[in-house]
């Protein structure tokens, strides 16, 4: 089918036919139960970004908008410096008006859109296998990310979500679950710290600036966590409605974790959307995942999530604490946008070297499961 239809970058005034094109490729969003319209969330995400203005290209015809596709700004410590990246985002196609390229044009726009601008790399998520398949052959690197879940009872996950050979996979979970079990039974525990404090925080105040420079060193690959980000991504409620867990030692941070309980539909999902503590503290990783599970089952949450970068460490920690792989294949791309003539910004490096959760991406989807 051949379409008379234009690429441009966004103008204002394309929000809400954005927004509305958004809800219809994903049947419904951002896929969050917010107190707030999408539209809010939308100008709250691309607008008031805190690391400056979102690179958009749209795909119209007749005045309507059949395409959009977001990257926006990321301050991302790779190597031993910070740099301005870009993450790749909402990419949506009007379901009449497919594979006819509009996705490689919108990509091919925005490379225009950035070209002038300081960006050093973009890096996206795809659990598409279509995407990924595309995305290795013209990223720089990527990685595998675990999506580990934790469920209470199967029979009532398989109800509420079905699947195909919903025997199999109910004994395939349960048979993981006692590997798991059995595997970790006897491996290195993480110090269980018993004095640990756990306290709720409505907002992260400047301490935040010394757990983020005592944390960053450990990683070639990781978002800046600073005060200004934090309190954007986390404290306001068009973002979504977390709740943030906070481990002070000394009057210092030394560790949070950040939960969310998505209640869209009638069955919640809950996720530990993000969680982080100084090196070689996993004691403190332990005690936020112990509190985690606590918080959903008291919320009567079945489900839980967790996203890590495979082999990093608080992969195993969570495991012990009776999460399992949920076979779910995902996988974070990262392309290099510029020359960099320094050798440490042209590998991302070792996988225990590159940070990723939830947070760092924005898609809870509603109906993950086993």
């Amino acid at each position: 089918m051949k379409v008379d239809y234009q690429i441009r970058p966004y103008e204002e005034g394309d929000e809400k036919s954005i927004v509305k094109l958004l809800q219809l490729a994903f049947d419904g969003w951002p896929k969050l139960d917010l107190h707030h319209k999408s539209i809010e969330h939308w100008i709250w995400k691309f607008s008031e970004n805190p690391h400056g203005h979102s690179a958009i290209s749209i795909a119209e015809w007749k005045d309507e908008i059949i395409g959009c596709h977001h990257w926006y700004p990321q301050l991302v410590k790779v190597g031993k410096k910070k740099h301005r990246c870009l993450h790749g985002a909402d990419l949506a196609v009007h379901p009449n008006f497919r594979r006819i390229g509009i996705y490689n044009k919108t990509i091919n726009m925005l490379q225009k859109m950035t070209r002038a601008r300081d960006f050093l790399y973009n890096y996206w998520i795809s659990r598409n296998p279509i995407v990924i398949k595309s995305s290795v052959n013209r990223s720089s690197t990527y990685n595998q990310v675990r999506n580990l879940v934790k469920i209470n009872d199967v029979d009532k996950q398989l109800e509420e979500m079905p699947m195909k050979n919903t025997f199999f996979t109910k004994w395939g979970f349960l048979l993981m679950k006692k590997y798991n079990s059995m595997r970790y039974v006897f491996s290195r525990s993480p110090c269980v710290n018993n004095e640990i404090e756990i306290n709720r925080v409505k907002y992260f105040d400047d301490r935040i600036y010394d757990f983020w420079s005592n944390v960053s060193f450990n990683y070639n690959f990781i978002l800046v966590r600073d005060k200004k980000y934090m309190n954007w991504r986390y404290c306001d409620s068009r973002g979504g409605n977390f709740i943030i867990n906070q481990v002070e030692e000394d009057n210092k941070i030394v560790g949070y974790s950040v939960l969310l309980i998505n209640k869209l539909l009638d069955y919640h999902v809950g996720y530990i959307v993000d969680m982080l503590a100084l090196p070689n503290r996993l004691d403190i990783i332990h005690a936020l995942s112990i509190d985690a599970i606590d918080f959903f089952n008291e919320n009567m949450v079945n489900i839980i999530n967790y996203q890590v970068v495979k082999d990093h460490p608080y992969e195993s920690v969570l495991k012990k604490c009776g999460f399992i792989d949920s076979g779910i294949n995902i996988t974070i791309f990262f392309n290099l946008l510029r020359a960099f003539d320094n050798i440490e910004g042209r590998s991302i490096g070792p996988k225990g070297k590159v940070f990723l959760t939830y947070g760092d991406h924005d898609s809870f989807p509603v109906r993950l499961s086993i």
